[in-house]
């Protein structure tokens, strides 16, 4: 996205709008969870239509557990995608970071960051450090349709521009199948748009689609002990309408780093490969939107500045 464009996220309801419009077509949405507005970009120029701004993936970046970051530490995280990207994007709140009246402030806040949709979960808040032991804290269904209900109040935008609300539930393992089935539906008739169910095996990840009532979001969870990664054509044929790859970008990010810099620690030098890769680092800076900078400043401050030979490649 060229930093000229008009960033229709920034545009009152129009990101969710044009995620309800894709919800209405055919075909699961695949939508990685990013944190930095590099990343988004760039899954932005692949070709995905929704991001999935995730807790898990944000808190990695911030060195923190998911279960500690804050309202604040979210939308300031997320207003960098929303002003970087024209994708729509789906923002992980937990718990709405309290009470009834506190989710309602919350998807306020959400509307003038430019947020699409929201993930609200019925996990405890505040949650545990114990949660990533998937040691399930879930608050009661009707504390949890008190929430869905302040955040559909809260919404003060119009038919397909309002925030489309994701249910989840974390209660899959403390109350089965049959108690997470029954939960969801009730938040479908609670008010949200979407739901999102962890499956224990491959025959839930088959059957929550049939038992659920609406659009349902799948959770590609790379290293989640034995929950089910689905390939698009099971996604399709069971029926789900969304996948957010929760771990996928900082689970790769980090291990590539790691490796890098361990080498680079060991050797001084960094790989041959890399060194020599003026193709990558040209297109990175195209992806920053460089190009643009450079016309301004051509009919401006360096209208009439000398170039030297060789001088255009910046070593900076």
């Amino acid at each position: 996205m060229s930093t000229a464009t008009v960033n229709p996220n920034l545009a009152y309801g129009q990101g969710a709008a044009r995620l309800r419009q894709r919800l209405r077509e055919p075909g699961v949405v695949l939508a990685p969870a990013v944190y930095d507005p590099m990343t988004a970009r760039i899954a932005e120029q692949i070709g995905y239509q929704a991001l999935f701004f995730g807790g898990w993936a944000q808190a990695a970046q911030l060195c923190t557990p998911e279960p500690f970051l804050s309202m604040t530490e979210v939308l300031e995280g997320v207003r960098l995608l929303t002003r970087s990207v024209s994708l729509p994007i789906i923002a992980d709140i937990g718990g709405g970071y309290g009470e009834p009246a506190h989710v309602f402030r919350t998807i306020r806040e959400c509307e003038f960051a430019g947020i699409a949709g929201v993930q609200l979960e019925d996990q405890a808040f505040p949650k545990r450090a114990h949660y990533h032991k998937w040691v399930e804290g879930v608050i009661s269904e009707s504390e949890m349709v008190d929430k869905i209900t302040a955040a559909r109040e809260a919404r003060t935008a119009q038919d397909d521009n309002k925030i489309v609300i994701v249910g989840r539930t974390d209660a899959s393992l403390a109350e089965g199948f049959g108690g997470a089935v029954r939960r969801l539906n009730r938040y479908k008739e609670a008010g949200c748009d979407m739901l999102l169910f962890f499956p224990n095996n491959l025959e839930e990840a088959r059957l929550a689609p049939k038992e659920i009532d609406a659009p349902l979001v799948h959770v590609q969870a790379a290293g989640a002990w034995g929950r089910p990664i689905l390939t698009r054509e099971q996604m399709e044929e069971f029926g789900y309408k969304m996948a957010f790859a929760a771990l996928m970008v900082p689970m790769t990010q980090a291990k590539a780093m790691r490796e890098t810099l361990t080498a680079y620690f060991e050797t001084g030098r960094q790989s041959e490969t890399l060194e020599k890769d003026r193709d990558s680092r040209i297109w990175l800076e195209s992806l920053l939107g460089l190009d643009q900078y450079y016309r301004i400043e051509e009919r401006t401050t360096e209208r009439d500045r000398r170039v030297m030979p060789g001088a255009a490649f910046h070593e900076g």
